[in-house]
């Protein structure tokens, strides 16, 4: 089959119900298959169960019970993971079937595919990048332990312990690196160097962004400064608000106690007029006994009025009875009068003073909410100051912290990383011991090293090394290994690839040519049958001269060869006639005589038949030996 889709790997979003999910990509076998279950790895047959293994268009996944995906997003992830070997292994004049040639291409194919989509996934160089440079990291787990990765002065990836080199205060006509890391000693700032270059003045180079400030000190002091000023008017805050909550206090406790001395009143306004009540009614009493004991003196008057006759002394006594009587009786309706006006004054006064009472305590008791009211508001302030107190103290802690920290690091990061150094260094920058991982750069040799102990080892290859990396990295193609170049490393003497690489033109003429190596590909079998008959061919080499020799002495074509030498053959294709170089012309070579016009010299090997033919244009006849017969003559 071919290979015409690049899907590698399959991302679902599970939602809680269903079970079964496609892969569209062939699998040879079930292994060749990852399943991945929020970000777990499943197991076939106890998580999930496969469908059309070996099948071109793929098929299914079929989670089982109890493992059925929750809804997420991207939660299912299948990805095609081919074990990275080859299993076909051909024999020399064996079959060759394309099927298995086309499912190891097809498996090789699908390898390509699975790396690219790793590689997809990683942190890489854009192909716009021309100078990625040397991208190695050499560092055991020991030294890279605790570090971070950055890019050195040359733009190589590096280990190190902080992202920038500190070299204490900042001078002037001093050479600095990038990430160099400086003190103004002037003003305590702290600063970062962005190019290398040679030290001017600290204004003109940072106007020339040679430098990035890293540190204002005076900004920090100042915070440090603020944050102190703001935690005093926090404290001060705090305090105002606990007098004021205090003062609440009071002023509510004041107006609970009037609250109280008016409810007191109202109670006894209330009492006072029920009293008065009271009054009134006994007065009213009185009134109506005066009147009754008035009427009853009339009535005793008009008794004597009657027993006027039993004396005159005894009716002026008792008229004048009478009259005292009547006069006690209007005194008394008198006093029964105001005492209903006064009760009922006592009674108007009291109820007054019932409602102003109510007023007041009303009163009383809203000033007690809204002093309670101020007493909560005033403590919530307080606890809001104490807060901001308590925050603005933490920053200033945080902040000399920071600082303290920064310093640390600074030292920290000076010990591990020495800098460009024109010379080996036996000491770090303080003139401490070396520590075990600290890192400088040769600028002499052009190299990266670092300590491992007991000497500085090179973590990056030399210039001419880097040379001969790039010699073979630029000769590099393709390369295919079925166990031919392990066997000729394994077996041949001497530097093989050395001898190859040094008759490279060679290999590229063979590579130009490609196209005629296909063609004896293609007829392998005629080769395997020259193979077969070796030793012929050994022969035949072994007289290659001879061969040579016959091929440039004999030529078959439909016009004479040029530049023939005598005794040269030539095939006249067109008069079908082999002929023969006399070293001035071609002469014909057949059996009699072709030509004897051509031939100057004719000789007769035997007697001349002239079959019956007439001799026209005889010249002389000569010889010594000459006879004619003439046979019968008419």
């Amino acid at each position: 089959m071919t290979v015409s889709s690049t899907t590698n790997k399959h991302s679902y979003n599970g939602n809680g119900s269903q079970t079964a999910f496609a892969y569209t990509f062939k699998i040879f076998v079930a292994a060749d298959i990852q399943v991945y279950l929020n970000g777990v790895l499943k197991t076939i047959n106890t998580h999930y169960t496969l469908s059309n293994v070996g099948l071109t268009g793929g098929g299914n996944v079929t989670f089982t019970s109890g493992s059925v995906p929750s809804a997420a997003t991207g939660n299912v992830i299948l990805l095609r993971s081919l074990a990275l070997t080859q299993g076909v292994d051909l024999i020399n004049y064996g079959a060759f079937d394309a099927n298995i040639i086309e499912s190891a291409y097809d498996k090789l194919t699908m390898m390509v595919q699975q790396l690219q989509e790793e590689v997809s996934r990683s942190i890489r160089f854009s192909a716009t990048v021309y100078d990625g440079g040397t991208q190695e990291i050499s560092d055991t787990v020991a030294n890279r332990a605790s570090k971070v990765l950055a890019y050195d002065s040359a733009g190589n990836i590096s280990i190190a312990s902080e992202l920038g080199e500190w070299q204490g205060n900042w001078a002037t006509s001093t050479a600095f690196a990038a990430r160099d890391l400086v003190l103004d000693s002037a003003t305590n700032n702290v600063y970062i160097c962005l190019v290398g270059h040679t030290s001017g003045t600290l204004s003109s180079d940072v106007s020339a962004s040679k430098w990035a400030l890293v540190i204002n000190a005076t900004a920090v002091a100042a915070s440090a400064t603020t944050a102190t000023t703001k935690a005093s008017e926090a404290a001060s805050s705090a305090t105002a608000a606990a007098n004021s909550a205090s003062t609440s206090t009071t002023q509510a406790n004041t107006s609970t106690a009037q609250a109280s001395i008016a409810t007191t009143k109202a109670n006894t306004a209330t009492t006072q007029a029920n009293t008065a009540t009271t009054k009134a009614s006994t007065a009213t009493t009185k009134a109506s006994e005066a009147a009754s004991s008035a009427t009853a003196s009339a009535n005793s008057a008009t008794a004597g009025a009657n027993s006027a006759s039993a004396g005159s002394t005894s009716a002026t006594n008792s008229a004048n009875s009478a009259t005292a009587a009547a006069s006690s009786a209007s005194t008394a309706s008198t006093k029964a009068s105001e005492a209903t006006t006064n009760g009922a004054a006592q009674v108007t006064l009291a109820t007054a003073q019932v409602t102003l009472a109510t007023a007041q305590s009303a009163i009383s008791t809203t000033k007690a909410g809204q002093a309670a009211s101020s007493a909560t508001a005033s403590a919530n302030s307080a606890t809001a100051s104490a807060n901001s107190a308590t925050a603005g103290a933490n920053s200033a802690t945080a902040a000399a912290s920071s600082a303290t920290n920064a310093a640390a690091s600074f030292d920290s990061f000076d010990d591990r990383y020495l800098g460009a150094k024109g010379s080996v260094p036996a000491t770090d920058n303080d003139s401490n011991s070396l520590i075990v991982g600290a890192l400088y750069f040769n600028t002499s040799s052009q190299v990266m090293s670092v300590w491992n102990g007991s000497a500085w080892a090179v973590i990056a290859p030399s210039a001419a090394n880097q040379a001969n990396v790039d010699i073979v990295a630029g000769n590099i193609v393709y390369s295919e290994d079925l166990g031919s170049i392990t066997a000729a490393v394994t077996t041949a003497t001497g530097n093989s690839i050395d001898t190859v690489g040094g008759a490279i033109a060679n290999v590229n003429t063979v590579a130009g040519a490609v196209a005629n190596v296909n063609t004896v590909g293609a007829g392998i079998a005629n080769v395997n049958t020259v193979g077969s008959g070796i030793a012929n061919v050994n022969t035949v080499a072994g007289s290659i001269a001879d061969v040579n020799r016959y091929a440039n002495e004999y030529k078959i074509s439909s016009s004479a060869p040029a530049g023939p030498s005598t005794g040269d053959l030539w095939y006249d294709s067109t008069a079908n006639v082999l002929k023969y170089y006399t070293g001035s012309a071609f002469s014909g070579i057949i059996s009699g005589i072709t030509s004897v016009v051509a031939d100057t010299s004719p000789q007769l090997g035997g007697a001349l038949d002239g079959q019956n033919n007439n001799m026209t244009n005889i010249g002389t006849i000569s010889g010594a030996n000459l006879q004619l017969d003439f046979g019968g003559l008419t």
